[in-house]
């Protein structure tokens, strides 16, 4: 799932879901290299 379909799931920005990404909060999963 890429950020603007989880943000959009979510109800939220993708600046947000960035801003909890830099902070720890959220982990993405990655498949390989991406």
């Amino acid at each position: 799932m890429q950020i603007g379909e989880f943000a959009h799931r979510h109800q939220t920005t993708k600046d947000t879901v960035r801003f909890y990404m830099v902070a720890g909060l959220l982990q993405p999963s990655r498949a390989g290299r991406n």
